[in-house]
C-alpha cells in the first residue's frame, strides 16, 4: 500500500504541467502513488502525462473521452486510490519536494486523519496558518475560515476517513465545489495537525475562468451554498460549526448581492440565500453581531437587521 495517493486533474494545462509533475514525482516521500486524470484535454496535456507516465511507474493515467469537471477527475481518482492517506494537486500548481514527507510524518505521528499545510499564493500575500489554532477543529477553523475552506489541496486525508464518511466532490456544480468539500470534511474531523512549514505552491492566471464575473459561475456558486445549506440542516453540523460555515457563505454572498455586473436573479438567489442561513440559525444572536461587526457595508448591516426582524416575526 502506497503511503500517499495523489490525485492530479488535468485540463489543458501544458503550459504549467511539467513543472507540476516534477515536484510529485521528485518528492522526497518516494512510496506514493500518482494519479492523473486527463479531463479530455485539447492541448498537449496528455501527451505530456504519457511521457511522464513511461518514465515513472508510480503515475497511473486516468483519460476521459468527454470533458467532465475537476469534480469528476477527482472523485475517480479517489476510487481507485490505493494509498494510506491521500493529496490532491492542481495542475498548475506545485508543491515543495519534501511536502508529503513532512505531512505523513506528523500524520503517523499523532494518527491524525487529515494534516494540513501551508500555502504560498502567487497573485496574493503569503498567508501563513495560525500556530495558536492547535489540534481544536473548531478552533481552527473559527481563526482560518477562508483559507481553510478554500485550500483543501494543502492537506491530505487518511483514505479510511474518505470512505467511512463518504466523502467526495459534487459533480453537478461548477464552481464553489471545493469549499463544499472542505466544508463536508470538517464536520466529521475528529482532529487535524498543522504545518506552516511544508507549502504548497497556488498560482493564480489571469486567464483563469474563475476570475470573469458570470451570472452562470455565480448561479453554479449559489447553488452549491444551497447544497450546503441541506448539510447544515442533516443533523451534521453542530450549533459553533453551523455559524462558523453559515458566516462563511454570508460573506460569500455579500459579493453577489447588489453586483449591478450580475443579473436581478442572481441578486435575489443569493439575498434569499442570506435570510435563510441566518433565519436558521440555532444560535442567530452570535451569527448576526459577527456579521454586523464583520461588514462595514451600511446596506449590508439594513440586510442583516432586516433578517433579524424576519426571524423574529416567525419566532
Amino acid at each position: 500500500m502506497p503511503k500517499v495517493s495523489v490525485i492530479i486533474p488535468v485540463f489543458n494545462t501544458e503550459k504549467y504541467l511539467r513543472k507540476c509533475l516534477n515536484s510529485v514525482c521528485n518528492q522526497t516521500l518516494k512510496d506514493i502513488e500518482i494519479i492523473c486524470v486527463n479531463d479530455s484535454s485539447t492541448d498537449d496535456s496528455l501527451e505530456i502525462l504519457k511521457e511522464y507516465a513511461a518514465k515513472d511507474e508510480r503515475i497511473k493515467l486516468i483519460n476521459f473521452i468527454e470533458n467532465k469537471g475537476a469534480a469528476a477527475a477527482r472523485n475517480a481518482g479517489i476510487d481507485i486510490a490505493r494509498g494510506e492517506y491521500i493529496g490532491f494537486v492542481d495542475s498548475d500548481d506545485y508543491i515543495d519536494l519534501d511536502f508529503y514527507e513532512k505531512l505523513y510524518s506528523k500524520a503517523i505521528e499523532l494518527n491524525f486523519e487529515c494534516v494540513k499545510g501551508g500555502m504560498l499564493c502567487y497573485y496574493n500575500e503569503h498567508r501563513d496558518l495560525d500556530r495558536e489554532a492547535g489540534y481544536d477543529i473548531n478552533k481552527l477553523i473559527k481563526k482560518n475560515t477562508a483559507y481553510f475552506y478554500h485550500s483543501f489541496t494543502t492537506a491530505i486525508y487518511k483514505k479510511d476517513f474518505i470512505n467511512a464518511n463518504n466523502l467526495f466532490f459534487p459533480e453537478n456544480i461548477h464552481n464553489f465545489e471545493d469549499p463544499n468539500f472542505s466544508i463536508h470534511v470538517a464536520a466529521f474531523l475528529k482532529n487535524i495537525a498543522l504545518l506552516d512549514d511544508a507549502h504548497y505552491h497556488y498560482v493564480r492566471h489571469v486567464s483563469s475562468v474563475t476570475l470573469n464575473v458570470e451570472n452562470s459561475l455565480a448561479i453554479s456558486a449559489i447553488e452549491s451554498m444551497y447544497q450546503i445549506r441541506l448539510f447544515l440542516l442533516s443533523g451534521n453540523i453542530t450549533g459553533l460549526h453551523y455559524n462558523i460555515v453559515a458566516s462563511f457563505l454570508i460573506k460569500q454572498l455579500m459579493g453577489y448581492v447588489g453586483n449591478t455586473k450580475l443579473s436581478v436573479e442572481v441578486n435575489k438567489l443569493a439575498f434569499d440565500l442570506m435570510i435563510l442561513l441566518y433565519t436558521e440559525s440555532p444560535d442567530s444572536e452570535i451569527l448576526i453581531n459577527e456579521l454586523l461587526v464583520a461588514s462595514k457595508n451600511i446596506s449590508m448591516s439594513k440586510i442583516l437587521k432586516f433578517a433579524q426582524q424576519k426571524k423574529n416575526r416567525r419566532n
